[in-house]
């Protein structure tokens, strides 16, 4: 496997779980930047 891959997977993880503990808490602001993490994985 490509460092890549795993880098971007790592991203992706990452975000998924901010995104999860920003909707748990209500915070506008954690979620934006934890989409922005993930598309940055994906991409």
């Amino acid at each position: 496997m490509n460092s890549d891959i795993v880098v971007g997977k790592w991203k992706q993880w990452k975000s998924q779980m901010g995104l999860l503990w920003a909707e748990w808490f209500d915070s506008d602001c954690a979620w934006v930047a934890r989409s922005n993490d993930y598309l940055s994985g994906v991409l």
